[in-house]
């Protein structure tokens, strides 16, 4: 569903040669040599999400020539939203016409408030925190009010603020970003600091 995004999707160059905070570099500093790229697709579904972390590079090469792994997890939407996102959509009752405005509610919630969010788990926490790295904060209508009245007004949303409508408490993994820049050594939720921590927890 996520591809049917009223406006499409953002495509964004990076350079991070180019001058810091820059339209084609976020970062607050200039790098000389990479570029920083995630290998995730994020696939939601009427109920589901499925995250996939994967090592190949999109192209045929990487697929065919080299051995490459992938970690696939569909989770759930969380329980008030489960209650709504089921209902409406073909009985014509009114129970279905009620689901469709509680998600259309939630929905609204959701644009004015982050305290509707409540975290499942550390996987949730870990991906929300990566993906804020980005800096992306256009907001765009989702696909996610199955069976509501199309006339009613659709709410933006973040991306970040849709993932947070899932339940990754059954995650079976552990999520190790990478961002480039300089971090602190305490308490830093990237790289090979965040691998001694998460081996530390989970050994």
């Amino acid at each position: 569903n996520f591809q049917r995004a009223s406006e499409g999707a953002d495509f964004v160059r990076l350079v991070p040669s180019d001058p810091r905070s820059s339209k084609y570099n976020p970062l607050p500093f200039k790098m000389d040599w990479g570029v920083h790229h995630t290998k995730m697709f994020l696939v939601g579904y009427e109920n589901t999400l499925r995250v996939v972390i994967h090592t190949s590079n999109l192209r045929r090469r990487d697929f065919d020539d080299n051995t490459q792994g992938a970690y696939v997890q569909d989770f759930p939407l969380k329980d008030k939203f489960c209650a709504v996102a089921g209902g409406g959509g073909d009985s014509g009752g009114s129970e279905g016409v009620g689901v469709a405005v509680r998600q259309d509610e939630l929905t609204r919630q959701h644009g004015e408030s982050e305290d509707l969010y409540l975290t499942s788990s550390s996987f949730e926490e870990d991906l929300i925190q990566y993906l804020d790295t980005y800096r992306q904060t256009k907001k765009y209508v989702w696909p996610l009010e199955h069976g509501a009245d199309t006339t009613r007004e659709r709410i933006p949303l973040l991306l970040t603020q849709v993932l947070r409508r899932y339940d990754y408490s059954s995650a079976y993994g552990v999520l190790v970003p990478s961002v480039p820049g300089y971090h602190r050594l305490n308490n830093c939720p990237f790289g090979h600091l965040k691998l001694r921590d998460a081996v530390r927890r989970h050994t």
